[in-house]
């Protein structure tokens, strides 16, 4: 069994690759079903938050904060 450090390595890769292979349905997959997204306008259920990120799959390419380093994807910026 994999180790939590290299569970939750293994988790944030597959939500950063989501995001960059521009698979909406992985990553909603990984909200929960009470999911809330603090932002404006504050967003509660897995639905509801998927509907507020669907801009960001309507590019050809991810928003600017996701970054590829080597075969890791990561986000760039202010974390909680």
């Amino acid at each position: 069994m994999a180790s939590l450090e290299e569970q939750v390595r293994a988790a944030e890769t597959a939500f950063a690759r989501s995001m960059a292979e521009r698979d909406l349905a992985t990553f909603s997959s990984f909200f929960a079903e009470e999911a809330v997204f603090l932002g404006n306008p504050l967003l509660r259920g897995r639905e509801a938050v998927t509907a507020g990120c669907k801009r960001f799959f309507e590019g050809p390419s991810a928003p600017s904060p996701w970054v590829r380093s080597g075969w890791l994807w990561w986000r760039r910026g202010r974390s909680l």
